[in-house]
């Protein structure tokens, strides 16, 4: 049989545990609240979607000759908002420090790059399947 104290001890931690889940959720629904809050002040900034805002303003891509190690390839930069944002002198996700065989390929990967950068895919990376579905490699 159960003693009066372990009823009494069953029953506080029940209690506590309530407590503490409250709390909880009160703090978490102050915080959705107070954020519904100030989208309602600035209904300018509600109506505009969050993904424009970070999405970069100018993208490109330069291709260069690749002069690293004696290699007689090719590599890409992108650019964003006139920044350099990626150097490239290698194929990505291959083995090895190659780059790439000829001029439009650097460009056809810098490009597919850049799309997801412009989309917001982060990290921009590419994969050997990818590569592969632009005829690289």
């Amino acid at each position: 049989m159960k003693s009066k104290y372990q009823s009494e001890l069953i029953s506080f931690l029940v209690f506590l545990t309530f407590s503490v889940s409250s709390c909880k959720n009160s703090k978490d629904n102050s915080a959705v609240n107070s954020s519904v809050d100030s989208v309602e002040v600035n209904n300018e900034i509600a109506a505009q979607p969050a993904e424009k805002e970070t999405l970069p303003q100018n993208t490109y891509v330069k291709v260069f000759k690749s002069t690293e190690q004696g290699d007689n390839g090719f590599g890409y930069d992108i650019y964003v908002n006139d920044k350099l944002y990626i150097h490239q002198p290698h194929i990505p996700a291959v083995a090895g420090n190659n780059s790439f065989a000829s001029e439009s390929d650097a460009k056809k990967a810098g490009e597919f790059v850049s799309e997801k950068i412009k989309k917001n895919i982060m990290p921009p990376g590419i994969t050997i399947s990818e590569l592969d579905s632009l005829g690289i490699r």
